[in-house]
């Protein structure tokens, strides 16, 4: 079922300035021009960091036969789960769905499947395939390129785990979540969103050094209101009323009504449960959660929940300026997801200190 191992001397160089060299050589231009405009601050969310090139929504019904052609019409349905971002609670839904005795997850050797957010990579690689071959462009598309990616490794991934049991998958981005019915057309995707206030709390908690400090508050901010516009204009497009594969996991609802948010969690994944299931899922050991350190980290080995966890609301100690950097920048986003229904989150807090 699992993977077998790559031997070592195929292997790229995966630690240490040595990976970094090898990255870089291999990253697209558009890609230097993202990483350039984090380290100096700069608005890194441009148009195509987050926006799905226009051609291939042309070629969208060649893609779904590629897909059909490959995977067949009667495969076992696959979970994707897509986070808003980093530290949204996308780990812990996986492991929620993962107790489930029909479902695969970490054994596959695949911990996150960065396919839809690198998208834009299959582009360059169509374009690379074009420059040497132009004829290819006059019968096959880039998403065409994608479908076959997906399609096929997803057909692997179901006959290594059987068609009695379910590929479980996990990727903490929703980049090019609109590809998501065409590439996966029968599968299921569970969007997990939290605050994005908590979000950044749990960011700045989590990660120290380089990773902090490519990721601050403002960076973070601007990444939570673009990806926030991509989940509204995937469900307006293809949301419950149209596809019903589509399902939006609210984090917090599991921290404050986990028997309800299990429940109805594992009924759209039309999975069987009974309490004991229920009651597995909810007393889950925490995984990377920033409140729990081990030798002053964030733990990635489960350990077990306290009887006090609450990952909610950590935002509320912030200081003015930064609530107000913040709302500067997502407080569209906070509004669209339901977490406020006006700024006064922000000036009452101003108000209460005086």
């Amino acid at each position: 079922m699992r993977y077998s191992n790559v031997p070592e001397a195929s292997k790229p160089p995966l630690s240490g300035n040595e990976y970094w060299m090898w990255r870089l050589a291999r990253a697209r231009v558009e890609e230097l021009s993202w990483i350039t405009r984090r380290i100096f601050g700069a608005n890194h969310v441009v148009d195509s960091y987050y926006k799905t090139p226009d051609l291939w929504h042309e070629s969208i019904p060649r893609a779904k036969e590629v897909a059909s052609n490959i995977r067949g019409d009667n495969y076992t349905p696959a979970i994707c789960v897509h986070g808003i971002l980093p530290r949204c609670g996308s780990n812990i839904v996986h492991d929620i769905i993962e107790t489930h005795p029909d479902v695969v997850g970490r054994s596959i050797g695949l911990s996150e499947f960065p396919l839809l957010c690198n998208s834009r990579s299959m582009d360059a690689f169509f374009a690379s395939i074009v420059a040497r071959h132009r004829e290819v462009a006059d019968n096959v598309t880039g998403i065409e390129m994608m479908s076959f990616l997906v399609s096929g490794w997803m057909r692997d991934l179901q006959t290594r785990i059987g068609n009695d049991r379910t590929a479980l998958l996990k990727m903490p981005s929703v980049q090019h979540l609109d590809l998501f019915p065409t590439l996966f057309p029968r599968d299921k995707l569970v969007v997990v969103i939290r605050d994005g206030r908590d979000i950044v709390q749990s960011t700045t908690d989590t990660w120290k050094g380089a990773r902090r400090f490519l990721r601050n508050d403002v960076a973070i901010a601007r990444e939570y209101a673009a990806a926030a516009v991509v989940i509204e204009e995937c469900l307006s497009q293809h949301g419950a009323e149209n596809n019903p594969n589509i399902y939006v996991f609210r984090y917090e609802d599991y921290i404050s009504r986990p028997h309800e948010s299990v429940r109805s969690l594992f009924s759209f994944l039309e999975l069987d449960i009974d309490d004991n299931a229920v009651q597995v899922a909810i007393d889950l050991p925490v995984r990377g959660a920033s409140s729990i350190k081990v030798d002053g980290r964030a733990s990635w080995v489960p350990i077990q929940k306290p009887k006090d966890f609450s990952t909610s609301s950590k935002w509320t100690s912030w200081d003015h300026r930064k609530k107000k950097r913040f709302a500067k920048i997502a407080q569209k986003a906070l509004l669209d997801l339901g977490y406020e229904s006006s700024e006064e989150w922000v000036g009452d807090t101003r108000q209460a200190k005086k």
